[in-house]
């Protein structure tokens, strides 16, 4: 369930392989803010020196949706357990 207003769109948060599928997600990201949505981006919402692994489970605790756009993007046991949590 959206923590968001009925009017609002859906945060998203994309996880991709970043080998093959960053220029995907980016285009997604443009295509939803479009529409309204926010998604969720490393590039962008990780700081230096932040702690990668808990900015990454606190975007994915934040999100109302998660897409998986790569099977790669599950690699790290430790990831899929957040996610899937």
């Amino acid at each position: 369930m959206s923590n968001l207003g009925p009017d609002a769109g859906l945060r998203i948060f994309p996880s991709y392989g970043h080998d093959v599928n960053e220029a995907l997600v980016r285009r997604i990201m443009t295509d939803l803010d479009q529409r309204g949505h926010q998604m969720w981006f490393d590039k962008s919402d990780i700081k230096s020196g932040d702690d990668w692994r808990r900015a990454i489970t606190e975007g994915i605790i934040a999100s109302d949706r998660i897409l998986f756009l790569s099977e790669h993007s599950v690699r790290d046991p430790g990831v899929c357990r957040v996610a899937a949590a």
